[in-house]
């Protein structure tokens, strides 16, 4: 679907709004404060599951929790944004809704315990990070790997 327009509600400045497919299934719904989104805003895929559920402050800025699915309607990914950027826990999910990865964040920073699996369930990648920086001991693609002590 990519990315919302809010300049194609029709030139709509403020207030709810709601946009349709051209079979009439609901596309987008939202708040408008002087052309941009503000409050919950979702998206929806064409077959009628939801795509997007995610919060807007002031200026189109990510903030709160934030997910986002598979046209299947099965969870995608999901976290917790803070001021435009990932903030807290973050999950990502394989289409057959295995986990992906799972990992914490500081201000748009991976940082603590994170792990990335294979589509069949199996773990490929696991260590701790320091604001963004690996350290400590890794496993990657199975093989231990040591980077240096976390500060």
């Amino acid at each position: 679907m990519g990315l919302f327009d809010p300049g194609s509600i029709f030139g709509k400045k403020n207030g709810p709004f709601e946009e349709k497919y051209s079979n009439g299934q609901l596309k987008t719904k939202g708040t408008l404060k002087n052309r941009e989104c503000i409050g919950d805003f979702e998206s929806y895929f064409q077959n009628g599951q939801l795509e997007v559920k995610q919060y807007f402050k002031a200026e189109m800025v990510l903030h709160g929790p934030y997910e986002r699915y598979f046209e299947n309607g099965k969870l995608h990914q999901k976290g917790i944004f803070k001021d435009g950027v990932l903030n807290g826990y973050y999950e990502r999910y394989h289409e057959n809704h295995l986990l992906r990865e799972k990992g914490t964040f500081r201000n748009g920073e991976l940082h603590g315990l994170y792990e990335v699996y294979r589509d069949n369930g199996e773990l490929w990648m696991k260590g701790v990070s320091h604001m963004g920086k690996r350290c400590g001991d890794w496993i990657e693609d199975g093989r231990p790997k040591s980077y240096p002590p976390c500060s």
